[in-house]
């Protein structure tokens, strides 16, 4: 196989002198016309070398046919022998270059088919060996309790008391608005100490008796609503606050800058001061829409100018009936009482029997 190969359009074309344009005859290409190199004893690929340019080994058991092409030059044609062909099987197709030794094989025995192509023979199922159990350790384990269906009354008793006990240990929830007025204001102890001597009336727990007493104070809200009577300084504070701002009404970002606290109705409590403000749109309805356009209570609004301002002029008049005091007096003790009602009155519930 040292001869050189001319291309296949030989007589279209002259033969090139250069050496590197001729074709050469496949090195080492393993096909099934040449014959791969170094083959060894007990190959056998698939693709076997039924051309040949010339015959093998004397001692091969193929027979050969020679022809002869169109140009004269010859090549063998061979086939298989009868040894070969009984091994033709797919059992022996492998992956060429093959160089395996191939099993010896029994023409009798199909167990190496069924093997070989997963065939399974139900027959030969067995079932699978059980698993051995983990042994069950019956020892004491520090740390953790024993428990037995034998245990004695003293035992028992003893684990419900612990549990018990378990039960009774709870983590109160945390009243983060309760934390807040301690920290600013005081316990409700410091505030009922600070005020002892004020002599401050308990809180009205009913809606009828709170709005019985508001009520005979309505009677001056439409003087101070008109300008005919002096008010207060909730009401001067709420004019300061409506000057100042650039809007007819109050925006929301103007609300988060309100100090509201200074709004609250003393020791009253804001609870108390909102049933009354409610209660004044609904009876002052007449003489609030006719001062509808006040710049004071429009840019407040109606509902908020009631609770935050008019509630306080209603307040400090009880606050005069109960302490008995003027009512320059009583306005500024309704100013200064503001924790008391934030810490007491708000925290003690009316009922609500209107």
């Amino acid at each position: 196989m040292d001869k050189e190969l001319v291309s296949l359009n030989i007589h279209n074309k002259s033969l090139s002198n250069d050496p590197k344009k001729r074709i050469k005859a496949p090195g080492n290409l393993e096909t099934s016309l040449i014959g791969y190199t170094n083959p060894q004893e007990g190959d056998n690929p698939y693709i076997k070398k039924k051309f040949s340019p010339e015959k093998l080994t004397s001692g091969s058991s193929k027979a050969y046919n020679r022809k002869a092409n169109k140009h004269g030059k010859g090549y063998y044609v061979h086939t298989d022998g009868e040894k070969d062909q009984r091994n033709q099987g797919l059992r022996n197709v492998v992956s060429y270059p093959a160089s395996l030794k191939e099993k010896p094989t029994n023409d009798d025995d199909d167990d190496d088919d069924d093997k070989e192509f997963g065939v399974i023979n139900l027959s030969q199922i067995t079932p699978s060996p059980s698993k051995n159990k983990k042994p069950v350790i019956t020892g004491k384990i520090e740390g953790l309790l024993e428990i037995s269906d034998d245990e004695d009354g003293d035992t028992k008793r003893t684990k419900k008391r612990r549990r018990n006990n378990a039960s009774t240990i709870s983590l109160e929830p945390i009243n983060l608005l309760n934390s807040f007025e301690e920290a600013k204001y005081g316990s409700r102890r410091d505030i009922l100490r600070r005020y002892k001597s004020k002599r401050i009336p308990a809180p009205i727990t009913t809606r009828s008796e709170l709005l019985k007493r508001a009520r005979v104070h309505f009677k001056d809200l439409g003087h101070i609503i008109a300008g005919e009577k002096s008010p207060s300084e909730y009401y001067v504070k709420a004019k300061e606050l409506q000057r100042n701002s650039a809007h007819e009404t109050m925006t929301a970002k103007e609300q988060t800058k309100v100090d509201w606290e200074q709004f609250y109705g003393g020791y009253y409590g804001f609870q108390r001061q909102s049933i009354i403000g409610n209660e004044i749109t609904k009876v002052c309805k007449n003489d609030l829409q006719k001062h509808r356009k006040n710049p004071t209570m429009s840019y407040w609004s109606i509902p908020s100018f009631a609770t935050h301002v008019l509630a306080n002029e209603v307040i400090i008049r009880m606050i005069m009936e109960d302490l008995n005091l003027d009512f320059e007096a009583a306005e500024k003790f309704c100013q200064e009482s503001t924790d008391y009602g934030i810490v007491i009155a708000d925290k003690v519930d009316i009922e609500d029997d209107v």
